[in-house]
Parts: structure tokens; sequence; C-alpha cells
């Protein structure tokens, strides 16, 4: 399965696994982790400048002491990650979740939408048929960062899911009513267009999607003030209306 890591909506790392299987048995002999990250470079060619960075390209990396945290972590994790304790926080950073995507499956290339990561670790797919799938194996080869404000409802007045009621330049956020499951602008958008109040979803789920990318968040990740994968930030006075959009 590969994987991608991103920093503001760039791709900074990429990681590799392979599996060797015990013919008879079925059984793993072998797991295999490659991991590839842009350290300091700053200048990378123009067909893939816009989709790359490295993760420190303004300061010097301690190539020693990072491969030392790595792999102390893997380490660490190694114990625990057959129970899925990990899956939640690798939710709350997953640069794939609610976008399309390209899955590139043995000899087949499937595209859709991702839904989520499941406690397996597969990635849930909602592909152009219709049909959801979850894969435990491929390599996204493709993932589409443009704008997804159509998953926004509201009174919109652009693409990034400002409405008539809050337009400023940092109110690009939709919130998740917990009844209709579906984001609006904001509650009083929701209220207007619905047959319902609106009713606060569990800061545990992804309650917030990001209008400039379509990353969808936990309450956790949003309270940062900015998208972890696009980095735009978010209005901080939003923070009053708590009580409307998140329950515990």
């Amino acid at each position: 399965m590969g994987q991608r890591y991103l920093s503001r909506g760039q791709k900074v790392c990429g990681i590799l696994t392979e599996t060797s299987l015990e013919l008879e048995s079925t059984s793993s002999m072998a797991f295999v982790i490659g991991v590839g990250l842009n350290l300091s470079t700053a200048s990378f060619p123009d067909e893939i400048k816009q989709k790359a960075r490295g993760i420190a390209p303004d300061g010097q990396v301690d190539r020693n002491r990072l491969a030392a945290a790595l792999i102390s972590q893997i380490q660490t994790d190694c114990g625990t990650y057959m129970t899925g304790a990990l899956m939640p926080v690798y939710r709350e950073w997953s640069g794939v979740i609610g976008k399309p995507v390209t899955l590139k499956v043995g000899s087949r290339t499937v595209t859709g939408i991702v839904q989520t990561i499941d406690d397996q670790g597969q990635l849930v797919l909602t592909d152009d048929a219709g049909q959801v799938t979850a894969y435990g194996s491929g390599e996204v080869t493709k993932v589409n960062l443009v704008s997804k404000s159509v998953l926004i409802a509201g009174r919109l007045t652009d693409d990034a899911g400002r409405c008539r009621h809050y337009h400023l330049e940092t109110d690009v956020v939709g919130l998740k009513c917990a009844r209709c499951q579906t984001y609006f602008a904001c509650y009083q958008c929701h209220d207007e267009l619905t047959d319902h109040a609106f009713v606060p979803s569990p800061k545990t789920e992804q309650v917030a999607i990001c209008g400039v990318c379509g990353q969808r968040m936990t309450y956790a990740v949003y309270a940062v003030g900015h998208c972890p994968a696009c980095g735009h930030g978010f209005n901080p006075r939003c923070a009053v209306h708590a009580g409307i959009y998140f329950g515990d």
C-alpha cells in the first residue's frame, strides 16, 4: 500500500509497504516499510513545485535525530497497532478522507471519493458508480485538492463556503448537523433551508470540512485554527458558537 503525507497541502513524504507471505499458511513472513522524506529541499521542478515541499525548506534538519525518532516511534506503535488504537489519530490527519482520488490496484485503476480509513487500515472508497469498497492494498496515485465547497450547503456567496451571514476571509468551514448529516456554512443557513433546527455533532466525529480544499476534521483538528491539508486559517470568533455546533 502506498501512502503520502502532506504539509499545507503539499507532499513531503512517501511511504511504501510490502508483505512477504508464506504460501501454505498465507501468513506474513516479513513486513517491509520504506519511507522517503523531503527534508530541506527548497526548489522543485516546475511540474511538481506546487505539489511538493520540504519539511524544513528554510532550515536544517538533523537526519540522525529524525531517523532515530521515527524508528523509536515505530517500535513503540508496533505493540498496539493490531488493536486499531492508532486509527483515530490517523484519520484526523489524513490528507485523503473526503477527497476525490485515483487508486491503482494491480493493473486496475479506480477513481472515487474516500469515505474513511477503517479500523483495519483499509481505504474505504465510493467509486464513480456509487459502490463502496474497502481496499487493503494499492497506491493512491492522485489526490484532488481543489475546492470541494459543493459539499457545503447554505446561502453561499462564493465557492469556498462563505455565506450571506458570514463572509470574512477566514469563514471557510462547513459544520455538520448530526440529524441530517450535512455540512452547512452556518447554523442560520441550515435553519433557513431545512425543516429542523441544527443538531450539534459529537466532537470525535468529522464535524467540520474546509471549504478551500475539502479536508474533513474532528473538533480537535479544527480547533487548531487552520486546515491541516491546505493551511488556510479559520475564523477564531466562531468559538462563541461552539455550543451550537459541537456536542459531547
